[in-house]
Formats: C-alpha cells, sequence, structure tokens
C-alpha cells in the first residue's frame, strides 16, 4: 500500500449546512463517527438504510452522535 493510500480517519470535520425551503439529505459514511449538532430547523437522523429504515427525530437544538460502522442519512428541513 502506498503512503498516498492510507487515509486521516482521526481528522475532524465540519460542515456547516444551511437548510434550504425542503428538505435536503446527506449520507452518512459508515467508516466514520458523525457528531450532528442541530441549532435550528428540523432534522432526522434515519438508520440503517434501506427496507427497514427507522427514522429517528433529532431535539432542537440537540446533539446526535452516530458511531463509526452505521450506515445512515442525516435529513435537515426547515422549521
Amino acid at each position: 500500500m502506498s503512503k498516498g493510500a492510507l487515509r486521516d480517519t482521526t481528522r475532524a470535520v465540519v460542515h456547516r449546512i444551511h437548510a434550504s425551503l425542503q428538505e435536503t439529505g446527506f449520507a452518512l459514511r459508515p467508516a466514520q463517527g458523525h457528531l450532528v449538532l442541530l441549532s435550528g430547523g428540523a432534522g432526522r437522523l434515519i438508520a440503517p438504510v434501506g427496507r427497514d429504515a427507522r427514522p429517528v427525530s433529532l431535539p432542537v437544538p440537540g446533539l446526535a452522535w452516530l458511531p463509526a460502522g452505521a450506515e445512515a442519512r442525516f435529513v435537515a428541513a426547515p422549521g
């Protein structure tokens, strides 16, 4: 494996999401853990992705933690 093929999985990445006037969905990669800070609007986590998906509404304001290994979607909506 070359040096460039190794990926730094300990580096934190921050995305600021501004929900538009419609729902917007985001795929959460199972190789990484995800922390969602919801300060306004509405949001829900849908995990696992697929036929048996279970949506979980997130409190506003609030935090949600999804550990590595879980495939999910985050849906942001205006509120």
